[in-house]
């Protein structure tokens, strides 16, 4: 095994470590589709524009609060398995 190769699996066993993985507790058939679905929306419902001064009218930026981000996931259903 070059460098290489033993550097890439060296990085997909640490990748692979930091995944997480969530369930939803109300409806356990829900998998990944549902599960960035539900993301998307609780996103989307938190996201706020943020007022700059800018000389560009065009450039507006967005903040979204992830902590409500994640309230909204858990009222959802969705908990972090272990």
């Amino acid at each position: 095994m070059d460098r290489r190769h033993a550097a890439a699996l060296a990085l997909l066993v640490l990748l692979a470590g930091c995944t997480q993985y969530y369930r939803n507790v109300r409806h356990p058939e829900y998998a990944n589709p549902e599960f960035h679905q539900d993301l998307y929306e609780c996103r989307q419902k938190h996201t706020y524009p943020l007022s700059t001064l800018s000389e560009n009218p065009g450039d507006s930026s967005v903040q979204i609060d992830q902590d409500l981000v994640q309230l909204c996931m858990v009222e959802r259903g969705w908990r972090r398995a272990n």
